[in-house]
């Protein structure tokens, strides 16, 4: 297993509907990742059979759909959940440790995109009519692709190791800080029951004109 830290970085876009205290949506968020994990793979004993393995995300992409409930004063609150696809692109490799030094170092690498699922859970608090600030957990599962790792010559023992086939999985627990900003149409301004801001509608009949 390789641990690999990760910084995430990125935006997203949505649609919400307010019925009551209860919320319901979707979204689309894209992030680059600056990570990088290495850390003893494949090992049947450290000494013989052993390779470093590497792996590092750097794009993350999901589409998700959330169901929320409003509380606190003026129900300006919301807990939600989300629930939907999930996409990265990973990159990294296998090197085998412990050849002479008179044999290449055989390495395996991958770079790939990978479609997998999200679930997240997080809570929003709106600041005014225009903006929110949120909380968010999210976790991210992939799979992976089978890769053919080289036959090594190992030390100390004079021994060759043949290939193999790993698959390779992944998977992410990502916290998250967001702002977002309600881009509805018209001037928005808050209701008893409403995070979201609406426009509110006002019907009045027609003025009577008449001379003098």
């Amino acid at each position: 297993m390789v641990d690999t830290p990760v910084f995430v970085a990125g935006g997203q876009i949505g649609y919400n509907w307010q019925r009551e205290r209860w919320v319901f949506g979707f979204e689309v968020d894209g992030s680059g990742a600056i990570s990088n994990g290495t850390n003893t793979c494949l090992a049947a004993s450290g000494m013989i059979v052993s390779a470093n393995c590497k792996a590092g995300p750097d794009v993350f992409a999901t589409g998700t759909g959330r169901l929320g409930y409003t509380f606190g004063p003026q129900h300006r609150t919301l807990a939600y959940l989300k629930l939907g696809v999930a996409w990265q692109h990973n990159r990294g490799d296998i090197v085998n440790n412990h050849e002479p030094d008179e044999v290449p170092k055989n390495a395996t690498r991958f770079a790939d995109g990978r479609l997998g699922g999200t679930i997240g859970a997080g809570i929003e608090q709106a600041l005014t009519p225009e903006w929110s600030i949120k909380f968010e957990y999210d976790y991210l599962r992939f799979g992976g692709p089978s890769l053919a790792t080289p036959p090594t010559t190992q030390h100390p023992l004079p021994s060759v190791v043949p290939a193999n086939v790993s698959s390779l999985s992944s998977g992410y627990h990502i916290g998250k800080i967001g702002l977002n900003y309600d881009a509805g149409p018209g001037t928005p301004e808050w209701s008893d029951l409403a995070l979201y801001a609406t426009k509110p509608s006002v019907n009045a009949p027609p003025i009577a004109l008449a001379q003098d």
